[in-house]
């Protein structure tokens, strides 16, 4: 009997949690609000309320600079997230997933067009938000983490 009521609280349990998932989103939405700035040696891109969505997006950045500071102030607490910047040579300068405020990370590269790629894989979260920045005031003078975050409204 003590097996049955096991089983029976199992079976209850993998049915409470398959309703409760989100279905699979393929594409983002307007209630993502994505908005991306592609500007010269500065790029950012964020999106908010993520339900489990599935994209890829790729973008052509023009960076006048042999470097980079990246800066996640992403939340996504389930899902997977990866960024990958390429740069004006084809060559992979920064592979890594977003995390919560990760310190600034300086990528090194040949100047020119840049290809920013971000994969969002079975995403739930606030948001997405990350930037790159080639300016000096970020490169050079080493800009904290919580300033730019904040400055970002995150």
């Amino acid at each position: 009997m003590r097996y049955v009521s096991t089983l029976l609280g199992l079976g209850a349990a993998i049915v409470l949690a398959l309703g409760c998932q989100e279905p699979a989103k393929p594409a983002l939405g307007p209630e993502n609000n994505l908005t991306v700035v592609n500007q010269q040696d500065t790029f950012s891109l964020a999106i908010d309320e993520l339900k489990n969505v599935y994209t890829e997006l790729s973008y052509t950045w023009a960076n006048s600079e042999p470097h980079a500071r990246i800066f996640h102030c992403s939340f996504l607490p389930h899902g997977e997230a990866l960024v990958v910047v390429t740069d004006a040579a084809g060559d992979t300068v920064y592979d890594r997933e977003l995390l919560y405020r990760l310190e600034g990370i300086t990528a090194e590269g040949v100047p020119g067009n840049w290809t920013v790629f971000l994969g969002i894989y079975g995403g739930v979260g606030a948001y997405v938000d990350f930037l790159l920045d080639a300016t000096a005031d970020t490169v050079v003078s080493g800009a904290l983490m919580k300033d730019v975050c904040e400055a970002r409204g995150r």
